[in-house]
């Protein structure tokens, strides 16, 4: 049934319809008057614990809503008068209507008859509690954010339910929204459950969906590494040498490999016969096997990996086919390290690639003026022309700072189920008010994604922020329109998106907003977007004394940026306990700011490149120094950077010795820049004076993040541009053979097409050995 069932969700998704017109409903159903009861919550007399939750979740309500104890009866016992009829105890009216290969796994149905009974069911006991939820939202409930502050319950002596005839079926079979590893830990005990309370009231959830780096999951090393060398990743040498390695790839070409991946599918399945998918995503590494097996499944080009990539998913979906028909075999397919689409290769029937926006946030994915945007809509659109079904994942707040993604939401989601996509996977990386009413908007539209956002932000500043609705909604579409005429593209806000006269515009908003507010609850919802706007401006404020200090170092400079730095950790420290920001995120980062490190407001927090496996010395240049010898490492500090969104620095001759760098940004080597100076995608370079050893005759790169340009005293001595798939390979780069030993001026042009970019691994300087 399930197979059967899972085959079929093409059909099933997005469905909203009214049944035949034979069914009549009154003008309303009164529900409560005057604190007492007209109406009984019905359940079967065989009703699941499920179907007992649900009735008992739509009795609280009813009485918070009314202070009306509504009774809950058997549907042996159900007598006359208004019956709501939880689950099982509407089958004898809905019938077959209610079977899963009509509704799915989430669909239900709600409908009046006559007057006295409505039916509130789905198929199983979780679609029924989302029918429950549903027709609170009928008579009026919200949950904006988690918590009861979060809610908005409208209280009234009288209650009637208008007439209902809906079957709804949500657009996406699998609905997430979730924290991650970084903001997870900031919250507390209360916030992770009130989050999981909110989830099911916005239906999130749906069939569970595996998707996840699995190479790691499918081969342990620790188990197979010993014995079975050869089912890892061949890496091959420039010395001509080669070896297995960990903390790499799979060998996907080996037949023993494809068995084992196809077995632990098989058991996947068959442990959870629910699930939508199973994970064959690579690591988040680079490290493809090199082995001519391997490289013989290329196809041409820079985007040949994803042939191999896919001719191995493939193989395992052909293998487990036949005893899990209809089940999936799911795998991160546009990522940072596997672009795609496949040049030769096309997915399986059963085979749903992943498709991950790593562009651009600020702007929206149809945006006609966003270049990374618009290139990803490309490949998404190619993956669409060759695959059956797709998936979509998705960032939210990929940043330190608030970033405006509200004008996004609505389209980008449509956009990802009119491209075929099943199901989607928000990961959090942030925290704030606005990213809350984020989450809000995407997850109904997650359920509709044919609804009107501006509808449902219109409706939310109305019951949300009651008195102070216009202020508030004057608030969060000035960040918005900020956001829209941005310059500058990437997956998060730079601080430099919060100027000094956007801040100003902020708090007047807010302080209008605070005046008008009436009641509790609107002040305080008020407050906490006062208290995250003031965490916003104390950073930007740190962040912008830093960037002056380094433009025009001094004494006063310095003291001037601890004491910035000094009032955001104080203030940051003080609300800690409130849940309104991911302040450990924030507070990482100022404490990199003490020590010297630029700030970046929209960088993935706080992660240093040395937490990549294969990242240190001896991992990345061990096998070299049987050949080279040597010579040292270039200095790690120092580096002066700059980005150079427009492509002009050669025509500008930032590479030459003699310019001015003197506002340029200091920079780690060795390090992702975003992590360091914020989230770009593009290009951007690095500049530093440095003393060459004698004998030196070549510069090894450990990698660098994706394309590099290195130049010497002005002039371009080498490159490595093997597109987004070179992103974690080694590259030598050899010295003019007239080289001397002592100063030079070392400039290095990156292009970084997504993700973290920047020279991200050590560089040494060897020469041959005799």
């Amino acid at each position: 049934m399930m197979g059967e069932m899972l085959a079929s969700l093409v059909l099933l998704t997005g469905s909203v319809w009214s049944q035949p017109p034979s069914v009549q409903a009154p003008a309303s159903l009164p529900l409560a008057s005057a604190r007492k009861p007209l109406c009984r919550v019905v359940v079967s007399v065989n009703a699941t614990a499920g179907e007992q939750a649900a009735a008992t979740e739509l009795q609280r309500y009813l009485c918070r809503m009314t202070r009306a104890e509504v009774p809950m009866v058997s549907a042996a016992e159900a007598g006359t008068g208004v019956r709501l009829l939880i689950g099982a105890a509407a089958g004898a009216k809905l019938g077959t209507e209610l079977s899963p290969l009509n509704l799915g796994p989430d669909g239900f149905i709600l409908r009046s008859y006559g007057a006295d009974a409505v039916a509130i069911a789905g198929a199983n006991d979780g679609s029924t509690l989302f029918a429950v939820y549903a027709f609170l939202e009928h008579l009026g409930c919200r949950w904006y954010l988690p918590g009861e502050d979060g809610e908005a319950v409208p209280v009234d002596r009288e209650l009637a339910c208008l007439p209902l005839d809906r079957t709804e079926v949500p657009d996406f079979y699998h609905r997430e929204l979730w924290n991650n590893g970084w903001v997870a830990p900031t919250l507390t005990e209360q916030s992770q459950a009130e989050w999981a309370d909110w989830r099911r009231k916005n239906r999130l959830g749906g069939l569970p969906a595996d998707h996840g780096h699995a190479y790691y999951r499918l081969l342990p090393e620790e188990t197979w590494f010993g014995e079975h060398p050869e089912y890892f990743s061949l890496v091959r040498y420039p010395d001509g040498t080669e070896k297995r390695e960990r903390g790499r790839q799979l060998c996907t070409s080996n037949p023993e490999v494809i068995e084992l991946a196809a077995q632990a599918a098989k058991a996947y399945f068959a442990a959870d016969p629910t699930s939508l998918c199973f994970s064959l995503s690579p690591n988040d590494t680079g490290g493809f096997c090199e082995c001519n097996a391997c490289r013989a499944l290329d196809g041409p080009g820079q985007d040949g990996l994803s042939d191999r990539v896919l001719t191995f998913v493939n193989a395992v979906a052909e293998r487990t086919e036949r005893e899990h028909p209809g089940r999936l075999l799911a795998y991160y397919a546009l990522y940072g390290n596997l672009p795609g689409p496949p040049r030769q290769a096309r997915p399986g029937d059963n085979v749903m690639p992943v498709l991950v926006n790593s562009a651009c946030h600020l702007h929206a994915l149809a945006d006609p003026g966003c270049p990374l945007n618009s290139r990803w809509r490309e490949r998404a659109a190619q993956w669409r022309r060759i695959s059956r079904q797709l998936f979509a994942y998705d960032y939210f707040q990929y940043s330190d700072l608030p970033t405006p993604v509200l004008h996004a939401i609505g389209p980008n989601l449509r956009h990802h189920r009119d491209n075929g996509c099943l199901g989607f996977s928000g990961e959090i990386l942030g925290r704030s008010p606005g990213n809350d009413i984020a989450l809000y908007l995407a997850a109904r539209m997650l359920w509709d994604a044919d609804q009107d956002p501006g509808a449902i932000l219109d409706e939310l500043y109305t019951l949300y922020y009651r008195t102070a609705a216009e202020p508030m909604r004057d608030y969060f579409e000035a960040l918005e329109a900020a956001a829209r005429r941005y310059p500058d593209h990437g997956l998060g806000a730079p601080w430099e998106l919060y100027t000094p006269e956007l801040l100003a515009e902020l708090r007047g908003h807010l302080d209008r907003a605070a005046q008008e507010a009436r009641g509790g609850l609107a002040k305080e919802r008020v407050e906490r977007a006062a208290l995250d706007l003031r965490a916003t401006t104390l950073f930007v404020e740190a962040a912008r004394a830093q960037a002056a200090s380094l433009a025009a170092p001094s004494d006063e400079a310095k003291s001037a940026t601890l004491q910035a730095i000094g009032a955001a950790e104080e203030f940051l420290t003080s609300i800690a306990d409130r849940d309104i920001v991911a302040e450990t995120i924030l507070l990482s980062r100022l404490a990199q700011m003490r020590q010297g490190q630029p700030a970046g407001g929209a960088s993935s927090p706080s992660v240093s490149a040395s937490t990549q496996p294969g990242h240190d010395d001896a991992s990345t240049f061990g096998d070299l120094w049987t050949a080279y010898e040597d010579l040292g490492s270039l200095p790690t500090e120092g580096w002066l950077f700059r980005t150079d969104p427009q492509d002009r620095g050669e025509s500008n001759g930032w590479h030459r010795p003699g310019l001015d760098d003197s506002r340029w940004q200091l920079i780690r080597l060795a390090d992702w820049w975003e992590p360091q100076l914020g989230a770009y995608d593009g290009v951007a370079w690095y500049r530093r004076s440095l003393d060459l050893p004698a004998g030196a005759t070549c510069l090894w790169f450990g990698a660098v993040d994706e394309s590099a340009w290195v130049y010497l005293d002005g002039a371009l001595i080498g490159a490595h541009d093997e597109g987004e798939s070179g992103w974690d390979r080694r590259f030598r780069i050899d010295l003019p053979p007239d080289t001397l030993p002592g100063k030079h001026l070392l400039s290095i042009k990156v292009l970084d097409r997504a993700l973290k970019g920047g020279v991200w691994k050590a560089v040494k300087t060897a020469r041959p050995k005799p």
